[in-house]
């Protein structure tokens, strides 16, 4: 009896594991082929060169109230805490393209409007448009992270 007992219980363990991990690797495995995603580091890799690109060409978006360079990249570290029971944390892993593409291209048409005052500061409208992009970056990299950080 006691026998059948074990053997019932390392069956039940093989098959409640086998039926939280074999739907993640399927869900991976169709994630890749979307067309529609992209990979979460490539996603990184393309914001960081954007807000780099900004950092070097405006003066005021590294010096703003915001910090949104710190912030950018603040919200690059954020990931995934609480994985889905079936798919793990693959919504994190792989984002939608079109919302990647959407926040890089905000990022790189900062018009860096600024003020002429000694030292320039940046406009309402620049630090609207920033804002507003900051929030379309943290959607779009499912960061917990969307709005600036002050300091």
């Amino acid at each position: 009896m006691k026998e059948h007992l074990y053997k019932l219980t390392i069956f039940f363990s093989i098959i409640s594991s086998s039926y939280c991990f074999i739907p993640q690797g399927y869900y991976e495995e169709k994630e890749k082929a979307d067309p529609s995603k992209i990979y979460y580091k490539d996603a990184h890799i393309l914001l960081f060169s954007a807000v780099t690109d900004l950092a070097l060409r405006c003066e005021t978006f590294t010096k703003s109230g915001f910090n949104y360079q710190v912030s950018y990249f603040s919200m690059m570290t954020d990931f995934c805490t609480e994985p889905h029971w079936e798919k793990g944390c693959l919504d994190y892993e792989y984002l939608n393209e079109t919302d990647v593409y959407l926040c890089v291209t905000k990022v790189s048409l900062d018009q860096c409007d600024q003020t002429s005052d000694n030292p320039p500061a940046e406009t309402e409208a620049a630090r609207d448009y920033r804002f507003a992009t900051f929030a379309i970056c943290g959607n779009a990299l499912r960061s917990k992270t969307t709005i600036p950080l002050f300091f």
